[in-house]
């Protein structure tokens, strides 16, 4: 069978980036276009944001660009997902527009006139490559005490206007005794503080929230500096980045830290781990190397399941990708022992 050839289509403006003016990549055609009539070289991927995998950077080579998304929850995600891809092509990003707090959502900058494009462009933040944006411990239950930001819905409080819902959390293994307290690092790159907000509120009383405070810390990479790289090729070679090295130091402070979760993994890894052996091998490795220093595990999610799941063979049928990835880690051995009753205990129900 001959497969069939991927097609690329060339990010917008591609033939002026030579010109050496500022190249500013926006999130849609309209915003382009207004940066470009403001002095610059305004550039976004041909077919939307879901276009970031299947678009030409070849132009960009050698290049550096500023980032400029929307003021929604989706251009969080284009951010997070854009600068993983560039990064992992080794272009570089010399900053990211910081909306304004006063912009309404979904605003850009097709909604503003030139200076404030020049402006904001010029107070542009850099995203620093030699460290984390953030630091763990400010990442406490302490910040989801205070009421959550009030949120807009469709329809019977179900779905919510611009923001993704915590169903993630839900499409997992179900059963299990938990032990006794200890401290524990999520970080995801798919919520915002806000959804997160408002799910511990939701699901937590404010005594739970304080009485996790020091010991459960969530932090949401689009809120706090962007998503970093943790592993990426380098001259051919497997390596991880100086943000690796900073999240491991500020892992290993946090005294009897027992769980990390990384989720989702694709962000934080320079490249396709399930098609590139080598590179989850050395991915595992350097997760392991986290575990030695700390004595935590460390959980990753390559992607959501498509629904509830109700034994380990299910739960392993969500992982697809080379040996290494889904054979490889360390977990397996023990997982394999694990007894199916504790995710019977809640009824399959009929025809799943």
């Amino acid at each position: 069978m001959t497969n069939t050839p991927i097609i690329r289509n060339h990010i917008d403006n591609a033939h002026k980036i030579k010109d050496g003016k500022q190249i500013i990549f926006v999130q849609g055609e309209k915003c382009a276009d207004a940066v470009t009539a403001a002095g610059f070289i305004g550039t976004t991927c041909m077919g939307g944001a879901k276009a970031i995998e299947h678009s030409d950077y070849s132009s960009l080579m050698g290049q550096s660009v500023t980032l400029w998304r929307d003021n929604d929850e989706a251009g969080l995600k284009w951010q997070a997902a854009l600068i993983a891809k560039l990064t992992s092509l080794d272009i570089e990003i010399d900053g990211v527009v910081q909306i304004p707090a006063d912009k309404p959502p979904k605003w850009n900058a097709a909604d503003t006139d030139p200076g404030e494009i020049r402006q904001l462009i010029a107070e542009a933040q850099e995203i620093r490559s030699d460290d984390l944006a953030f630091a763990i411990k400010d990442w406490s239950t302490a910040q989801y005490l205070a009421e959550p930001e009030e949120v807009e819905w469709h329809k019977d409080d179900a779905i919510p206007f611009g923001m993704p819902d915590m169903l993630g959390a839900k499409k997992s293994v179900q059963g299990g005794k938990a032990n006794a307290p200890s401290k524990v690092v999520i970080i995801t790159a798919e919520y915002s503080k806000n959804a997160i907000h408002r799910h511990l509120k939701s699901n937590l009383s404010d005594d739970s929230i304080r009485a996790l405070n020091n010991n459960l810390f969530i932090v949401p990479t689009c809120d706090a500096g962007g998503s970093f790289l943790m592993i990426k090729r380098h001259n051919g070679e497997p390596v991880t980045t100086p943000a690796f090295e900073a999240f491991l130091q500020q892992l290993k402070e946090i005294e009897d830290l027992k769980l990390v979760i990384i989720d989702p993994l694709w962000p934080f890894i320079g490249g396709d781990i399930t098609k590139d052996p080598e590179l989850s091998l050395y991915m595992w490795d350097s997760f392991n190397r986290i575990c030695k220093a700390t004595g935590a595990t460390v959980l990753a999610t390559p992607r959501k399941s498509n629904g509830n799941l109700y034994s380990f063979e299910e739960a392993r049928e969500t992982i697809r990708g080379n040996y290494y990835l889904a054979d490889a880690n360390r977990l397996d051995e023990k997982l394999d022992d694990w007894d199916d009753t504790m995710a019977n205990d809640q009824e399959k129900p009929d025809g799943a």
